[in-house]
């Protein structure tokens, strides 16, 4: 009954608007804004990533390196918000919060998913690949020049280090940490992995950091224009590979692989079949009415780009049945699946940069 109480207290002394104002004070007391920013801002990531605390982990080693045990409150307050937030947004949590979250952290950890995996013209299951996975994968995947001004940042930071002209050395430390880290442990524990390291994207942020470390570095020794020039040179390879790879650049391979052609049928390239659209658009540019159709992969682009009367069949990468009924297929490289149905002719090929990403065989002819 109190909370009724105050409410009427309040409506009787003006409104709840004076009660809610006190109430923002009172938070805002307790709570800098910036704080709660923060502590926001890492529970919505929380909520995509369960491996997102592992940056709260960085900001508090970062605050306790400047606020030692006086920054004891704000780093429980900063967590104590984050948890709040992901309870929030993720039903799942709702009845057992800690113990939910554990319980999916740990399966993340080691994800029970065994595939095979294209690596390096080998297949592998996903439970058992090599301890080089990763390492190579972030060597053949990022444009030369990111890795080359990634090297040189460490080299400059190193060198700064030593001389005691390094800025916020425990910082550049933490973002050092941030990437080899997890790295090392990946490749000693070797978890499940699969789809390239798309699980592993936040390890890029501090190379890019490393990078900028170098350019300005390096901006200290050129002349504007030089250095101007230099910008676009280490920017050129991405836009160039967006340009050629488009809807797919997640497909990208630098020059150490030959490029996209060049790990095409030897690494992994479109594994979330996003070439099923333009092969679906293609059918339905051509297919007479009611064709059937069949699909060896994920069927959902289908259902949303498919033509309603198209008739259609799935088999998510599972045993072939009987395809004299239908009239298209439609196969991605992933698995070589293409080379499935020989008898079918290939009537359309969908792929960029000399490398095949998925393609159409017509079943009618013979």
């Amino acid at each position: 009954m109190g909370c009724f109480t105050v409410v009427a207290k309040a409506q009787a002394t003006g409104g709840l608007a004076p009660l809610f104002r006190r109430a923002k004070q009172s938070i805002r007391q307790f709570i800098p804004s910036s704080l709660l920013l923060a502590g926001i801002v890492l529970g919505l990531t929380w909520a995509i990533r369960v491996v997102a605390p592992l940056a709260g982990i960085i900001v508090v080693a970062y605050l306790f390196s400047k606020k030692k045990w006086d920054a004891l409150p704000e780093a429980i307050g900063y967590f104590g918000i984050a948890f709040l937030t992901v309870w929030l947004l993720w039903p799942f949590l709702w009845e057992a919060p800690v113990a939910n979250l554990w319980a999916i952290a740990t399966e993340m950890v080691d994800f029970p998913k065994d595939i095979n995996v294209l690596f390096a013209g080998m297949n592998y299951r996903s439970i058992d690949l090599p301890a080089s996975y990763l390492t190579v994968l972030i060597g053949i995947q990022l444009t030369l020049p990111v890795l080359l001004l990634s090297l040189g940042g460490i080299l400059s930071a190193i060198k700064d280090y030593r001389s005691r002209r390094l800025r916020l050395p425990f910082l550049m430390l933490l973002i050092a940490a941030w990437f080899f880290v997890p790295v090392i442990a990946i490749s000693l524990f070797r978890p499940t992995q699969y789809d390239n390291f798309r699980q592993f994207l936040f390890l890029l942020p501090p190379l890019f950091v490393l990078a900028g470390l170098a350019l300005e570095a390096l901006s200290e020794h050129l002349q504007t224009y030089l250095y101007g020039g230099l910008v676009i040179l280490a920017i050129l390879p991405g836009i160039i590979g967006i340009i050629q790879l488009h809807p797919y650049e997640y497909s990208y391979y630098n020059m150490f692989v030959g490029w996209a052609n060049g790990a095409n049928r030897r690494y992994e390239t479109d594994y979330w079949a996003t070439a099923y659209r333009e092969a679906i658009e293609y059918v339905n540019g051509i297919a007479p009415l009611d064709a059937k159709v069949y699909l060896y992969g994920p069927d959902h682009t289908f259902r949303r780009f498919g033509r309603p009367d198209l008739v259609a069949q799935y088999e998510v990468y599972s045993p072939i049945g009987d395809l004299s009924v239908y009239d298209y297929t439609i196969l991605s490289t992933r698995h070589a699946a293409d080379e499935l149905f020989p008898e079918g002719e290939v009537i359309r090929v969908i792929g960029r940069a000399g490398a095949t990403f998925a393609v159409v065989k017509d079943l009618t002819k013979e």
